[in-house]
C-alpha cells in the first residue's frame, strides 16, 4: 500500500513527484520505460524545441545555460531532463506499465501492473495519472489501405532521411512536426510533395523579440483552457508551425514552394474512398494566411500599444517563467493549508529546499478598512497557491503621500505599534510570514513623529521592524527618518526590509546582507517621474530605475530580492508596478510589469545564495579600509 502513485515519468509526472518529495509525501513513479524516454525515443535527429529555452521550467529545475534565447537539441533536452531526475532521485519503477486501474473497496485504487518479473497489482490511496496525450501516434485509417510496397512513417519513428527509399517522400501534415520534417526533408535534397493541414503561421521575431515571448508577454500560456478564447475547444487546435533550427527562424511554406517543394491543399473524402486524395496542387506564390482565431487585440502589436502592465504574473522558479493571467489553485481550507505549510517547512528544515515567495504589486489607499480586507483577501489567495513568504507594498494600511512636493495636504492615517489592525493582519498571515507597510505613530522626547515604516509578521507575532531611513523629495517634511538597516530572524531564515527609497543607496542593502539576511524585502510606494513623465509606464525614467536596483542590490550582495510597489494613481502620483522577485546573480525570477498581481517564485534560497558566493563571495572580499563612508558637508 502506497500513499501516491503516479502513472508516467515525463516531465509532468516528474514534477509531481518533486512537489511530492518536496512536502514528504510517500509516492512512486511506474514507468512502461525509463524516465522521460520518448524524447530520445520518439524526436527526429535535427529535432529542436520551438521554446527558447529560458522556457524550459519545470519545479526546482530551470534552464542556466549560456544561451537563454536559443534552442535545445534532442541530445540537450535528453541531458536537461537527465539532469532533472539526478537532482532529487525519483522514486521511479521502470520497465512497469499500468494496465488497469480500478477502484478499491474502502477507497483508494488496485492497480495491475506488467513488471519484468511478470504480473503484479499496486495498491495506492490517489493515483495521479501523467501520461499525456501524444504518446500514442494517430494513424488515419487510410493508411492501412496504402499499398505494403510504399514505406510508412509516423512522425514519432522518423529520425532522418537516410531512413527512406530514394526518390520524392509526401509529408502528410503542416502542424509542427509535418512542417519541421517536411524542411528536413527538404535541406536534405528530397524532393517534398506536402499535404498542408490548417496549422497557422507565425513569424519567429516580431520587433525583435521571440513571438514566444510575445505570447508570454499576453498571457497565453498561463490562461486556463476553459477562459482561453475558444474555451475547452482550444485544446484541440493545432499550434502555429515554426522552427528553432539555426537559431530560430520562420517555417515559409511559400518559400518551400518557390524553392521547389510541391504543396498540395487539403482535399474532403468522399463516401466509399478507402484512401486519402491530395488535392489540387498550389501554386508557388501563395498569400499569406492569417492566423486562425487571433483577435485583433490579442497580437503582439496590440499588446505593445497598450500598458505592458496587462500582465500580472510572471512566474519563474528560477524559471517556471511562463508568464500572464495565473490560475490560482483550488482553494483549501485554512486549516488544510496550514498542515500543508507545516509539512513542507518540515521537510525543508530536515533538507533544505525551496521556498515560494510573492512579491504583491496592488493599489491601497486612505480608507483603512476596505485596505485590511484586501490585504486578507491577497493572504488568502497566496496561500491557497503556497506562498511562504508574502511582501505587501510600502503603505499597504492607509496608503502613501498624494503629492511629494506638498505633501502635507492629504496625510495618511497613523497606527501606532500596537494598533489591533496590525495584530489582525498577523492572525490571518497565520503559518506565513508577512511583510507590510503603514504609517507609524511614535512618540520620543514628549514629540509626536511619524515613520514610514514596515512591519513583518506570522502568526506568531512580529518578526521585525524597520523604519524607512532615506527620504526623497518633500517625504522629510512630515516623516521622520529611521536611524538603522537590521536584519531578524524567521521561520523562513534571516530576513531584512527595506522601504522604496532605501534601495538607491547600496550601502542599505550591504547592512542587510553583512547582518546575515538571506532575503531582502524592499516594500515600495514608488511612483514614475515627478518632474519629467513618460506617456507610458515603461518607458518612465523611473520605471527604468526601479527594475535597475532591485537587480543591482540582489547580484551586489548576493542574496534573494523580494520587491513590492504600489500601482494605479494616488492623488497626483501615478504609481509603477513591477513587483518582482530576483535571485541572487541579479536574474528577475517573477514579475507583475504595471497591473496588479502577486510575482511568484520558488527559491531555494540556501542553495542560490551559496552558489552565487561559491567562487565571487562579494561580502567576504570587502575591503572597507579603502572606501570612503562619508560625503562632504552638502553645499
Amino acid at each position: 500500500m502506497i500513499r501516491v502513485a503516479i502513472v508516467g515519468a515525463g516531465q509532468a509526472g516528474l514534477s509531481v513527484s518533486h512537489h511530492l518529495t518536496r512536502l514528504g509525501v510517500e509516492h512512486v513513479l511506474l514507468e512502461a520505460a525509463t524516465p522521460a524516454h520518448e524524447w530520445a525515443d520518439s524526436r527526429w535527429d535535427n529535432f529542436t524545441l520551438v521554446t527558447p529555452n529560458w522556457h524550459c521550467r519545470l519545479p526546482g529545475h530551470v534552464y542556466e545555460g549560456p544561451d537563454p534565447d536559443g534552442f535545445m537539441t534532442r541530445d540537450e533536452v535528453v541531458a536537461w531532463l537527465d539532469d532533472y531526475v539526478r537532482s532529487f532521485d525519483p522514486p521511479v519503477r521502470t520497465h512497469t506499465r499500468v494496465v488497469e486501474a480500478r477502484e478499491r473497496d474502502g477507497g483508494g485504487f488496485v492497480l495491475d501492473l506488467e513488471t519484468p518479473d511478470g504480473p503484479d497489482t499496486l495498491e495506492a490511496d490517489d493515483v495521479v495519472v501523467a501520461t499525456g496525450g501524444y504518446h500514442r501516434p494517430i494513424e488515419p485509417a487510410f493508411a492501412r489501405a496504402i499499398d505494403p510496397s510504399v514505406t510508412q512513417l509516423h512522425s514519432q519513428q522518423y529520425r532522418n532521411a537516410d531512413q527512406l527509399p530514394e526518390g520524392g517522400v509526401l509529408v502528410v501534415g503542416t502542424g509542427q512536426s509535418g512542417a519541421q520534417i517536411a524542411e528536413d526533408l527538404h535541406l536534405e535534397g528530397r524532393q517534398v510533395h506536402l499535404a498542408l493541414g490548417d496549422a497557422p503561421r507565425v513569424a519567429r521575431f516580431h520587433r525583435g523579440r521571440d513571438c514566444m515571448t510575445w505570447l508570454a508577454d499576453m498571457g497565453l500560456y498561463d490562461t486556463a483552457v476553459a477562459q482561453y478564447p475558444g474555451g475547452l475547444a482550444a485544446r484541440e487546435k493545432t499550434n502555429h508551425y515554426v522552427t528553432g533550427r539555426d537559431g530560430g527562424r520562420d517555417i515559409d511554406l511559400r518559400a518551400f514552394a518557390l524553392d521547389g517543394m510541391r504543396l498540395y491543399e487539403p482535399r474532403p473524402r468522399r463516401r466509399g474512398d478507402h484512401v486519402g486524395r491530395l488535392g489540387h496542387r498550389l501554386p508557388a506564390r501563395l498569400p499569406l494566411a492569417a492566423g486562425r482565431g487571433v483577435r485583433r487585440d490579442g497580437t503582439p502589436d496590440a499588446h505593445a500599444r497598450r500598458d505592458r502592465g496587462a500582465r500580472p504574473v510572471l512566474r519563474r522558479p528560477a524559471v517556471d517563467a511562463h508568464v500572464g493571467v495565473r490560475t490560482v489553485p483550488r482553494r483549501r481550507s485554512r486549516r488544510g493549508a496550514r498542515r500543508a505549510v507545516h509539512r513542507r517547512r518540515a521537510a525543508l528544515g530536515a533538507r533544505g529546499g525551496l521556498m515560494r515567495i510573492g512579491a504583491v504589486a496592488a493599489h491601497f489607499g486612505r480608507d483603512l478598512d476596505r485596505a485590511l480586507a484586501k490585504v486578507r483577501a491577497i493572504i488568502d489567495s497566496a496561500r491557497a497557491d503556497g506562498v511562504e513568504l508574502l511582501v505587501l507594498p510600502d503603505a499597504t494600511l492607509g496608503g502613501y503621500l498624494t503629492d511629494l512636493r506638498d505633501p502635507r495636504a492629504d496625510l495618511p492615517p497613523t497606527l501606532a505599534q500596537d494598533d489591533p489592525r496590525l495584530a489582525e493582519v498577523a492572525a490571518a498571515a497565520g503559518d506565513m510570514v508577512v511583510c507590510l507597510g503603514y504609517t507609524e505613530s511614535a512618540e520620543v522626547d514628549g514629540e509626536q513623529l511619524r515613520h514610514n515604516a514596515a512591519l513583518c509578521v506570522s502568526g506568531d507575532g512580529v518578526l521585525g521592524r524597520h523604519r524607512k531611513v532615506h527620504q526623497p523629495l518633500g517625504e522629510s517634511l512630515v516623516y521622520a527618518p529611521g536611524d538603522r538597516f537590521e536584519a531578524f530572524d524567521t521561520p523562513l531564515g534571516r530576513l531584512g526590509m527595506l522601504i522604496d527609497y532605501d534601495k538607491t543607496f547600496p550601502e542599505s542593502a550591504r547592512s542587510l546582507a553583512l547582518d546575515g539576511a538571506r532575503v531582502v524585502a524592499c516594500l515600495s510606494a514608488w511612483p514614475a517621474s515627478v518632474t519629467d513623465r513618460a506617456s507610458r509606464l515603461p518607458q518612465d525614467r523611473q520605471s527604468r530605475l526601479f527594475d535597475l536596483y532591485d537587480s543591482a542590490r540582489a547580484a551586489e550582495n548576493q542574496v534573494v530580492w523580494a520587491s513590492s510597489n504600489q500601482t494605479g494613481v494616488l492623488g497626483g502620483l501615478r504609481f509603477l508596478g513591477q513587483a518582482k522577485v530576483v535571485g541572487p546573480g541579479g536574474d528577475v525570477l517573477a514579475r507583475t510589469w504595471s497591473k496588479g498581481g502577486i510575482a511568484v517564485a520558488d527559491v531555494d534560497v540556501e542553495h542560490e545564495v551559496a552558489r552565487s558566493r561559491r567562487v565571487l563571495h562579494h561580502l567576504d572580499e570587502l575591503r572597507p579600509d579603502s572606501y570612503v563612508t562619508t560625503g562632504r558637508e552638502p553645499s
